[in-house]
């Protein structure tokens, strides 16, 4: 089954605002180390979308992009739905999801 991926815009924010600040904080180097992990995770969930953990919340899936960075996603038909991505640093009960 082909699957394609849809991006929420509060995903698109996320990850804009996280590359801005590894770019300025860490290096133009670490920012690309993790947009190469982030677009790796999001390559195998077209082929393995069923690998994720399940969570908390009905027909949400977990996949962790780094040790400080969660992804979640939704699958429905043919299509991924990558909802937000979450710092594992911050206050757990702020994670919905889980």
């Amino acid at each position: 089954m082909a699957y394609k991926i849809e991006q929420s815009s509060l995903f698109v924010k996320k990850i804009a605002k996280l590359l801005e600040y590894l770019e300025s904080n860490w290096g133009k180097k670490v920012a690309v180390e993790f947009k190469t992990k982030l677009d790796k995770r999001m390559l195998q969930l077209l082929t393995k979308p069923d690998n994720g953990k399940v969570c908390n919340v009905p027909h949400v899936r977990m996949i962790l992009i780094t040790p400080h960075n969660k992804l979640f996603y939704r699958i429905k038909g043919k299509t991924i739905y990558i909802i937000t991505l979450f710092d594992t640093r911050q206050d757990p009960k702020k994670n919905k999801y889980e």
